[in-house]
């Protein structure tokens, strides 16, 4: 199930840059990570709910498997991307090709850092954040569980759709300083509020 959720990703995103212009990526960017935060309120929280107050498991799976039904129906409703851009016939090119075309090119060691990095922190922080805000600040369970269900993910939606708008004036890769900057700054602030409990 991880491997097909992970494949799906990539497409996805393989899609939306066939599809979408180059000034319309940022927008687009925007609404897809709207849905996923959407989606996973709907099969986490939701399903949880659910499945505790009215339906049960198994119900709540097929439940689940119905809503899987939209996203199949969007995918087959949706445009074809130009296909000027010829498929590879090869492995080697699908693969191998593009892989020797990006190590090519002038710091592509630096940007491929700055990438694991930049998501790395992400990921850390997002893994013991749980953790955090229960053993460091003092916060109980059920606190932290609203706080990061509802006001979480309003912020999470809010910042994503005001990311997409701001793509339209910045670059990518200012966009990526001033929010990773920002991020960490703001990380740096809840852990001094964890240092004074």
């Amino acid at each position: 199930m991880a491997f097909c959720s992970a494949s799906q990703d990539i497409v996805f995103d393989a899609y939306k840059t066939d599809l979408l212009a180059a000034e319309e990526r940022g927008a687009g960017a925007a609404v897809s990570v709207l849905g996923y935060r959407l989606a996973m309120l709907v099969s986490g929280g939701l399903a949880l709910w659910l499945a505790d107050r009215y339906f049960g498991w198994q119900a709540t799976y097929w439940l689940m498997a119905g809503l899987m039904l939209i996203g199949v129906a969007a995918t087959l409703m949706a445009p074809e991307p130009d296909d000027s851009i010829p498929a590879p016939r090869t492995l080697e090119m699908a693969v191998v090709a593009p892989l020797r075309d990006f190590f090519a090119r002038n710091n592509a060691w630096l940007i491929l850092l700055l990438i694991v990095m930049y998501k790395m922190g992400d990921a850390f922080a997002g893994s013991l954040s749980t953790t955090f805000l229960i053993r460091g600040v003092g916060f109980d369970a059920g606190e932290v569980g609203l706080v990061n269900k509802t006001l979480g993910l309003f912020a999470t939606i809010v910042g994503a759709l005001f990311g997409g708008v701001l793509m339209q004036r910045l670059s990518l890769f200012r966009a990526l300083m001033l929010f990773g900057i920002l991020q960490a700054v703001f990380q740096h602030r809840l852990l001094a509020v964890g240092d004074h409990r």
